[in-house]
C-alpha cells in the first residue's frame, strides 16, 4: 500500500503513529524476540511447511487448546477514512448482512495516498470478515515433555509465523485442521515446569502463494492480490 506524504505534529506519540502505518497498510508491527522491530507488510506470504501442533499423534501435542466460534470478528459494513485523500468509503457484503444484519467496522484517520487503494482495503475487509469464524484461539503448551528438538522448534517461534493446528473433538478420527498466524506468545517457568501459551489469528482467508500446498490453491479462501 503506498501511504500519503502525512504532516506529523510536534509532540506526536511514536508508538501511536506507528500503529496508524501498521493500520494504513494493513500490516503487523511489533518487537520482535531479538528486541528489534519489525514490520511486515500486508502481502508477507504464509507458509504450510511449518510447525504443526496436533492431538492425534502426527504433530507436536499441547495440553489445552481454546476454541471460538461467533461474532466477534464479523463485520459486514466496512467503513474506512483517509486524511491524505479526505475520502470516506463504505464497502458492504449484502449477503452476510441478509444473513446476520449489520456489523459495522471502522477505519479512520488512514494515510492511504488514493482512493482506489482505499476502496480495495474496504473491500478486502468486507470479504475476510463476512462470517462467523469458527478459530482456534489459543493453546498451551508442556514443553518438559516434548523433545529437544520439539522444544527448540516452539522455542524458535517469532509473532507472524503460521502453524498447523489439529484437533479431534472428543478423539473422534478425522482431525479438523487450520493453518494459524501467531500472535502472542507467552512463557511460564516455575519449579516444576515450563508452559507455553500460543495466541492466534486464523488464516482461513490468506493471500494466493505461489507453489505453497495450502496456500497456492486456487479458492474462495486465497486471494490473488490486494
Amino acid at each position: 500500500m503506498q501511504l500519503g506524504a502525512d504532516t506529523i505534529a510536534d509532540n506526536t506519540n511514536a508508538l501511536t503513529y506507528l500503529r496508524l502505518i501498521e493500520q494504513s497498510e494493513p500490516g503487523s508491527f511489533f518487537i520482535g524476540k531479538n528486541g528489534f522491530v519489525v514490520f511486515k507488510d500486508r502481502i508477507s506470504a504464509p507458509s504450510s511447511t511449518g510447525i504443526t501442533l496436533a492431538d492425534d499423534g502426527t504433530g507436536i501435542p499441547y495440553q489445552s487448546l481454546k476454541v471460538q466460534y461467533g461474532s466477534e470478528l464479523l463485520a459486514n459494513e466496512i467503513v474506512v477514512e483517509s486524511v491524505i485523500t479526505s475520502t470516506q468509503i463504505t464497502a458492504n457484503d449484502v449477503d452476510s448482512i441478509e444473513e446476520y444484519g449489520i456489523f459495522n467496522l471502522t477505519r479512520t484517520g488512514l494515510l492511504i495516498n488514493s482512493d482506489t487503494a482505499l476502496a480495495d482495503l474496504a473491500t478486502f475487509y468486507a470479504s475476510k470478515f463476512a462470517q462467523p469464524e469458527y478459530r482456534f484461539e489459543s493453546v498451551d503448551v508442556l514443553l518438559d515433555e516434548l523433545s529437544a528438538g520439539e522444544q527448540d522448534d516452539l522455542l524458535d517461534l517469532e509473532l507472524g509465523d503460521v502453524v498447523e493446528i489439529k484437533f479431534t473433538p472428543n478423539g473422534i478420527a478425522p482431525a479438523i485442521s487450520k493453518y494459524a498466524e501467531v500472535i502472542r506468545i507467552d512463557n511460564s517457568v516455575t519449579l516444576e515446569n515450563h508452559v507455553m501459551s500460543l495466541g492466534f489469528a486464523t488464516l482461513d482467508f490468506a493471500l494466493l502463494v505461489l507453489d505453497d500446498p495450502v496456500f497456492g490453491k486456487m479458492d474462495s479462501t486465497n486471494a490473488l492480490a490486494f
